[in-house]
């Protein structure tokens, strides 16, 4: 923080300071506050519902801080919820099945819903099938975390569901 009517500075990756007006930061609060008070109360009504929403981050700032041992790379970053965001439903079934809204997605096990079971699967020993479905909004391939946040959906829907 400085002193002349400037405040929160914001490190990008490039590792360029961008200096951000107080009332401008107030405006960005009050925005980030308002989407984010929407998203919670439209995630908690479709989760009533056995529904999870795969929501898109958008990132104000990403430093990579360094690569781990395990090959890894520890991140300092600054993220935010956007509104926009997968719908991902998950149920009981005889067979294990996915179905989405869009035809280019993966059904195999390179699909990040699939993988997140099979990794719980793995982990917990649990031996229920699920159909999962996607209704898809969040590109593929657009750097929006679309198919992480549609596998931690997935993850906390089975989770609830056990």
């Amino acid at each position: 923080m400085t002193t002349n009517n400037k405040v929160n500075s914001l490190t990008t990756p490039t590792n360029h300071i961008t200096e951000i007006q107080p009332s401008r930061m107030q405006n960005y609060r009050m925005h980030l506050r308002t989407i984010t008070d929407g998203l919670i109360e439209m995630a908690k009504a479709a989760h009533k519902k056995g529904i999870e929403l795969g929501v898109a981050p958008t990132f104000l700032g990403l430093d990579v801080v360094r690569r781990r041992e395990d090959g890894y790379h520890e991140l300092n970053m600054i993220m935010v919820p956007i509104d926009f965001y997968d719908i991902v439903e998950v149920n009981f079934s005889d067979t294990m099945s996915f179905t989405s809204n869009v035809a280019y997605l993966p059904t195999d096990d390179k699909n990040t819903m699939l993988k997140a079971v099979n990794v719980m699967r793995e982990h917990f020993g649990f031996t229920e099938n699920f159909a999962l479905n996607l209704s898809k909004h969040i590109p593929s391939q657009a750097g929006l975390a679309g198919g992480s946040s549609d596998a931690a959906a997935t993850m906390h829907l089975i989770k609830e569901m056990l």
